[in-house]
């Protein structure tokens, strides 16, 4: 369980970094006003799932029932991401596409996260 729990730590860490640094320094995501939305409301929803993990995985063991619904979140958390790459696409296509970097930085979170 340590284990998981560093690189859960590891991911928030490289999360923040991508936020900081792809979304809101290069891309400028709040500052591009309606045409970003549909990718920040998705960020937003992303970033509540992301709260229920971070949130409760290091001082709550989900048993019984309860894994289930930590399981339904973890499942809803992977389909609003896949549904944020799509979205990312047609976002970000006016300013020259996601950056390679930020791709990678997805992909590298991705392997950490278990996907």
């Amino acid at each position: 369980m340590t284990v998981a729990l560093w690189l859960l730590a590891v991911l928030g860490v490289i999360g923040a970094f991508d936020t900081f640094y792809y979304h809101e320094w290069r891309a400028r995501l709040p500052a591009r006003g309606s045409s970003a939305a549909p990718e920040l409301k998705l960020h937003t929803a992303r970033d509540f799932f992301y709260a229920i993990i971070f949130g409760t995985l290091p001082w709550l063991a989900w048993h019984g029932a309860w894994a289930g619904v930590f399981a339904g979140v973890i499942v809803i958390e992977i389909a609003l991401t896949m549904w944020d790459f799509l979205v990312e696409i047609t976002v970000r296509k006016p300013f020259g596409d996601v950056y390679g970097g930020e791709r990678i930085t997805h992909n590298f979170m991705g392997i950490i996260y278990g996907r």
